[in-house]
């Protein structure tokens, strides 16, 4: 049994890799070459652009597997140079093709929560030209199937988290443990939720989807079954990390740009998986706060990508200091200071009557 993975280096495309490898499939990835790694056995390795119709066509000229899970590149053009190639393609996509699911202002009615897969996604380009393409790419997939050029089941992820994961929300967070900050911001009151998937139970779907017969031509939700609010969060990687601090919760907009590093949304993003859960039997074989403490020791032990990291952001040279630590210590003081202030104007608030 032959299996292409196009990606096949990153956080989500290892484990993949490895799980081919475990049923004895002879593997091959298709990748940039810009990242290597070390696989328990030897696989075929194709250095091309996988965001290249031409370069795709080209290197994998004469090719043909049994399974082929795109996890990386234009997923439009994965799957045209592998019509009539493959047996079974397993596109990951991903929550972009929702409508609103990045910009609320796109949609008048808001996000509904938890957001099912038959939710409206982009149509046209001028909406969200990266929400469009996305939506625009399954579409192309689900017809490709309909016409018997392959059987497709595609794999709408959220974040990703996990080993070589460098750019995960996580590291924002643990930057400031590390730096034993006594208190860190959370914008509203904490319990904003966004769809978190780490890459052991992401690549437990990828195999539920090859497996079950009736995920043929389906599309599916996949994240952690239990999404931690932010304050659950940050709490558990404090307490991963043996460390204590006081969770300031402050309803502001300035908050929102304050806190940038590990809140990437002013809303609610949460994945309905009531679908893959009967279908596929999708259950997380890692628990999310076990998951969290397996990546903390992963960047703990990786500590020197974790600094590289943190200069990289400095010299992106972005609107502001993502460690802004004065500027955040000024906040946290206002923000008790209007506690009080309104704790005092208030008294009889919270008082047992009789």
């Amino acid at each position: 049994m032959k299996a292409l993975v196009v990606g096949g280096t990153g956080p989500s495309g290892v484990p993949i890799v490895e799980g081919f490898i475990a049923r004895g499939y002879d593997v091959t990835i298709y990748h940039r070459g810009v990242h290597e790694v070390e696989f328990s056995k030897p696989v075929t390795h194709i250095h091309g652009d996988p965001f290249s119709k031409d370069a795709l066509a080209r290197d994998l000229s004469g090719e043909s597997y049994d399974v082929t899970v795109s996890s990386y590149g234009r997923l439009r053009y994965v799957a045209k140079v592998m019509s009539g190639r493959t047996r079974k393609l397993v596109g990951i996509t991903g929550g972009a093709c929702y409508v609103g699911y990045r910009n609320l202002a796109h949609t008048a009615d808001g996000l509904p929560v938890p957001i099912p897969e038959d939710y409206v996604t982009y149509a046209r380009r001028e909406e969200d030209i990266y929400g469009w393409a996305v939506a625009e790419g399954e579409r192309q997939l689900l017809a490709q199937h309909k016409n018997g050029e392959f059987d497709v089941t595609i794999l709408r992820y959220p974040n990703v988290y996990g080993p070589r994961a460098n750019r995960s929300m996580i590291w924002s967070i643990m930057k400031r443990v590390l730096d034993k900050r006594p208190h860190i911001i959370v914008p509203g009151n904490g319990d904003r939720l966004r769809n978190r998937g780490y890459i052991d139970n992401l690549t437990h779907a990828v195999f539920l989807s090859m497996d079950k017969p009736q995920a043929s031509g389906q599309v599916y939700n996949i994240c952690d079954e239990r999404t931690l609010t932010l304050t659950e969060l940050v709490t558990c990687i404090a307490h991963c990390m043996n460390h204590e601090w006081e969770v300031i919760t402050v309803a502001h907009p300035i908050v929102e740009e304050l806190c940038r590093g590990y809140v990437s949304e002013s809303h609610h993003q949460l994945f309905d998986l009531t679908k893959a859960k009967r279908e596929l039997g999708y259950r997380d074989v890692v628990p999310a706060t076990e998951a969290v403490r397996r990546t903390v020791q992963w960047h703990l032990e990786n500590r020197e990508m974790l600094e590289n990291t943190v200069e990289e952001e400095k010299e992106g040279k972005p609107r502001r200091d993502p460690y802004a630590y004065e500027l955040e210590d000024r906040l946290v003081a206002l923000s008790r200071d209007y506690s009080k202030s309104i704790s005092a104007a208030i008294p009889l608030l919270g008082r047992r009557r009789g």
